[in-house]
């Protein structure tokens, strides 16, 4: 985790915040699930803090503050032999991006997610990609609309021509 460079987790949070929805990054918990955290000092958890920032610093849009947090969990602590307390953690980092908006890394890489995996996406596949979720979006609110309908109300659907008097 300390010699992962900047460029691996800002193309993973840049995938996130193109899914519109909360997601979270796990560090320190095992393929199987086991708890095993991650042992890290103040200074160390500090300057982990500041490469997230710097990382975000780096999207295109910059997200708003309240897009990317990180959360230190403490898993367990030990003594080390000199007496230094050392603590473990599971480091969670949760994102969540604006929804209508595509994020891209500083240098206009744009990342997507499919089937749980990371990948670089090209022009066309943004673009096939920000068609599929508006008409999501629209159908979203055409179902809405149905569903507000269905429930007792009494007037025309909004945006339906009203008759005049």
């Amino acid at each position: 985790m300390k010699a992962a460079s900047a460029r691996f987790p800002g193309r993973v949070t840049c995938s996130f915040l193109n899914m519109w929805k909360p997601c979270t990054v796990f560090y320190g918990i095992s393929p199987d699930g086991h708890v095993r955290g991650v042992p890290l000092s103040l200074e160390e958890r500090d300057a982990l803090r500041r490469g997230i920032d710097f990382m975000v610093g780096n999207l295109r849009p910059h997200p708003t503050s309240t897009s990317v947090r990180v959360e230190f969990v403490p898993a367990l602590w030990s003594k080390l032999e000199s007496r230094k307390e050392v603590f473990w953690y599971v480091v969670e980092v949760h994102v969540h991006g604006v929804p209508r908006t595509v994020y891209t890394l500083s240098d206009g890489d744009c990342f997507l997610r499919k089937d749980g995996e990371t990948y670089q996406a090209h022009t066309f596949e943004i673009r096939s990609w920000v068609v599929q979720q508006e008409e999501e979006h629209y159908l979203r609110g055409l179902a809405s609309q149905e569903s507000e309908g269905a429930a007792g109300g009494d007037g025309p659907p909004p945006g339906a021509p009203s008759a005049g008097v």
